[in-house]
């Protein structure tokens, strides 16, 4: 029941995100480095810094680290336990999600709802 609460509590705060927003949370949860995500979206990499930092502020995270926990929360079957902040290169190392489930999971938050019940 606490981890149902949790998980909605991340979702209030994910929808609160723009499009854009969401965007580049999906690229750097999945590792994407601020210059790579500016350039798969087109924008400059002071762009990427102000949108993460909106990100990071909207979800409410106190690190990378707790960001990438709540975008695993998000994800079915996903547990967070297993995701490994490396602390020589700041990226999330977990081989079994990738851009096109947190895509899909992001853009429709309900797949994860659906999954937790």
């Amino acid at each position: 029941m606490r981890r149902e609460a949790q998980i909605r509590a991340i979702q209030e705060c994910y929808a609160t995100l723009t499009c854009r927003e969401g965007e580049v949370m999906v690229l750097v949860v999945c590792g994407r480095l601020n210059k790579q995500v500016g350039g798969e979206l087109g924008i400059s990499e002071i762009t990427v810094k102000a949108h993460r930092g909106r990100v990071m502020q909207k979800m409410n995270a106190a690190s990378f680290a707790d960001l990438i926990n709540m975008a695993a929360a998000l994800l079915p079957g996903t547990n967070p336990d297993r995701l490994i902040l490396s602390e020589w290169s700041g990226q999330a190392q977990q081989t079994h999600f990738g851009n096109s489930q947190l895509g899909t999971v992001f853009a429709n938050p309900s797949v994860s709802q659906a999954s937790a019940r």
